[in-house]
């Protein structure tokens, strides 16, 4: 995750664009894919257990519980990423890496929606 969060800080940065939040932003859409995608895998292993369709289960504490995962997600992203010498650290820890040449910005803007189709056609395949 930090080298994704590094290319795309400083993608943003030679915008003059908020490259720290637009960073930390950018990893929480990956998160989010990642875990839908970790989701609907355990929901089709465990035959919907942790879905809004199980009765057992409140609706109510199904998405506080995925508020609160998200929440804690974006805190411990924020206290990692919002410290300047940590930004610091990982430009200096990639700025020669030589992933820089073979991953093209777009492969990683790409990523979420690819997790997030993954995830859909699991589903659709599924059902």
């Amino acid at each position: 995750m930090d080298y994704i969060f590094y290319r795309i800080y400083l993608y943003y940065k030679k915008k003059d664009d908020l490259p720290i939040l637009t960073g930390i932003l950018f990893l929480q859409v990956l998160k989010v894919s990642i875990l839908f995608l970790m989701g609907s895998i355990v929901n089709i292993l465990t035959h919907g257990l942790i879905s809004t369709q199980n009765e057992s289960l409140k609706k109510e504490m199904y998405w506080v519980f995925v508020a609160i995962v998200l929440i804690t997600l974006f805190i411990i992203d924020i206290i990692r990423y919002g410290r300047r010498k940590f930004v610091q650290e990982i430009e200096r820890r990639f700025q020669y890496n030589k992933k820089n040449k073979k991953v093209k910005l777009w492969q990683i803007f790409l990523l979420p929606i690819l997790f997030l189709l993954l995830s859909f056609t699991i589903i659709a395949i599924t059902r």
